[in-house]
């Protein structure tokens, strides 16, 4: 199941091992304190995934992020490195791509691809909110009840 997890940066030296292990897995790594505002972000994402055309708004941002068919690899991983300062110039922004996450990205790789798309297959998605490992709590899922509460 494709998820968001909020984990210490410990854990995320943890899974870097075991993902450069694996050629299957594409993963991509950004900063949150250098990602303070949304045009930011819609950059960043659209350089580190390869859209074919840059991201100038969150519509282009999910067409491309719900693409993906230049990437070869099944599995998608995504580290937001120093989460507490993601987006923190506009923290609604930061709650709304979370929440795009959890209800338009994640479900689409979960299966929704292979419903609207011809020949569309699932990908594993999965998004860890990386934090220093005294501000993380390891592992924690982001569910719809505690989305927002504890971004």
């Amino acid at each position: 199941m494709n998820d968001i997890i909020h984990i210490s940066k410990q854990r995320e030296q943890e899974i870097l091992f075991l993902l450069k292990q694996n050629q299957n897995t594409f993963y991509v790594i950004i900063n949150g304190k250098h990602i303070r505002t949304l045009p930011e972000y819609l950059k960043v994402m659209s350089e580190e995934f390869s859209f074919p055309i840059p991201s100038k708004s969150v519509d282009g941002y999910l067409d491309w992020i719900r693409d993906l068919t230049w990437i070869e690899q099944e599995n998608i991983v995504l580290f937001i490195e120093n989460f507490s300062h993601f987006l923190e110039d506009d923290p609604s922004q930061k709650a709304k791509m979370i929440k795009l996450f959890r209800d338009s990205i994640l479900p689409w790789w979960d299966g929704d691809v292979e419903r609207y798309v011809v020949e569309g297959e699932k990908r594993s998605f999965q998004v860890y909110l990386v934090d220093a490992d005294d501000a993380a709590e390891t592992g924690r899922r982001l569910s719809s009840q505690n989305a927002f509460a504890r971004v």
